[in-house]
């Protein structure tokens, strides 16, 4: 086992001089001392994992390389980061702090974890880095731009910007041609004329869009005005239907000629029967001949009246003698006879046909006790 792990970081030497010319080494050297559990160095080889962080504490190594067999004499060994895994140097070069944990043979990472400092190569390669591999002469200066400024006359040529570039190609003749016409500069008046142009294709796309949109608004005009009348006609439907009778149905209640309910008589008692047999119908009354005839003729009907004989109004096209039962308010004699109708809803005819039949009995026995037709 492990005790400790003793780190140290190497540069080589205290004083480096590097000509221009001189590559930059892509490996790191690293230098360590490590002592057994018992306190004792370590003698003999180790395999070594190494990973680098950009935070002390995060979970996630950014790189990392395992170098095997690294001789340990006496506790202390020496290697080279970077020579297994080559990509070392896109995070040395990065500029961000790095830390370092150190893995020996199959024992936990020690702690805590090293941040690492620079090296002169380090110090060299950031250098050559931010300046791109240029020399300072190879820059314009201040003095070459104010230089230009005391010579600059009425605009920007070809001549001019080639005094403050060189023949590396960053911006040539050819890159300025493109810039510019044969005048060798963009005056005021054609940027003015460019930017009219743009203006005037712009404010014509805008009033073409607008002339679409009115178009579009007319149109959406149209339609709801065509959907206001399908409206205006469904209503007038659903008022028709509203307001023509409906035939609820037969009431629960049978009385007989002269009808009699709830210590009422006639007609009278006819619509009391009808309001105690649809109690939630605020409308139910005794039916009249002429609502049971267009009820019938628009199938505004409970197919349950079908085949039921019943007590109506009596008339005077049906039954000479006004006298009927009911009479038409209250039972003013005692006549033996009065009239029903029976609503047959799919009576078939002679020839093969389907309708409605009303059937009229104008000699109904008064005696005998019906029920009558009501209607909303």
């Amino acid at each position: 086992m492990l005790k400790r792990l003793t780190i140290i970081l190497i540069a080589c030497c205290s004083f480096i001089t590097i000509s221009s010319a001189q590559s930059v080494p892509e490996t790191m050297p690293y230098q360590g001392f490590l002592n057994g559990s018992d306190g004792i160095p370590v003698q003999g080889s180790v395999n070594i994992t190494f990973k680098l962080y950009e935070e002390q504490l995060a979970n996630a190594p950014v790189w990392e390389e395992t170098v095997n067999n690294i001789s340990v004499n006496d506790g202390a060994f020496s290697t080279d980061l970077g020579q297994v895994s080559t990509n070392l140097n896109e995070y040395l070069y990065s500029g961000r702090a790095l830390y370092i944990g150190i893995a020996v043979n199959d024992s936990p990472e020690l702690t805590p974890r090293t941040k690492l400092g620079t090296i002169p190569y380090a110090f060299l390669s950031y250098n050559a880095y931010k300046l791109e591999g240029l020399r300072a002469a190879d820059f314009v200066t201040q003095g070459d731009l104010e230089v230009f400024e005391q010579n600059f006359q009425g605009g920007l040529n070809a001549d001019d910007v080639n005094t403050l570039i060189d023949n590396r190609g960053y911006l040539n003749t050819d890159a300025i041609n493109a810039l510019i016409d044969n005048r060798n500069y963009i005056n005021s008046n054609e940027v003015d004329q460019r930017i009219t142009a743009a203006i005037n294709t712009v404010n014509g796309t805008i009033g073409g869009l607008q002339t679409q949109i009115t178009d579009l608004e007319g149109d959406i005009s149209d339609l709801q005005t065509a959907l206001q009348t399908l409206q205006d006609q469904v209503n007038g439907l659903q008022n028709q239907g509203n307001d023509a009778p409906f035939i609820l149905g037969a009431s629960a209640q049978s009385s007989n000629g002269r009808l009699q309910f709830n210590n009422q008589e006639g007609v009278r008692a006819a619509g009391e029967m009808c309001k105690a047999t649809y109690p939630n119908d605020t409308g139910a009354h005794f039916c009249s001949l002429s609502e049971i005839q267009e009820a019938a003729s628009i199938g505004n009907y409970n197919a349950a009246i079908n085949g039921v004989a019943t007590w109506v109004y009596a008339t005077s096209t049906l039954n000479n003698n006004v006298n009927d039962c009911q009479s038409l308010l209250y039972p003013s004699a005692h006549v033996e006879a009065g009239t029903t109708v029976t609503v047959n809803t799919a009576d078939g005819t002679v020839d093969g046909g389907v309708g409605v039949r009303m059937a009229y009995n104008t000699n109904a026995s008064c005696q005998v006790a019906r029920p009558v037709l009501c209607c909303r």
